[in-house]
């Protein structure tokens, strides 16, 4: 796994891959709902997420055959939480 992660204000760029796959998602914190767009793979992801206290609802596709959709964990560089830091 060999991923670069940039912040630009609101925004967090990932690029890099997951073994085989190819990864490019951008993510974009507003309040307490983050967005995320790209694609792992072949595999589209187009996710929205919501902090309600201590408990995280993420809607829409992140389903990627093989791939754990989300190896880091919900509060990390690639969705993060100000409150944890």
């Amino acid at each position: 796994m060999s991923t670069t992660t940039q912040k630009v204000g609101s925004f967090v760029y990932t690029n890099g891959n997951l073994g085989k796959n190819q990864i490019n998602t951008t993510t974009q914190r507003v309040g307490n709902f983050t967005y995320t767009q790209g694609n792992i793979g072949k595999q589209k992801i187009d996710t929205t997420s919501q902090k309600v206290g201590n408990m995280r609802y993420t809607t829409g596709n992140l389903a990627v055959p093989g791939i754990d959709p989300n190896p880091w964990g919900m509060n990390n560089e690639l969705c993060p939480d100000e409150e944890s830091r």
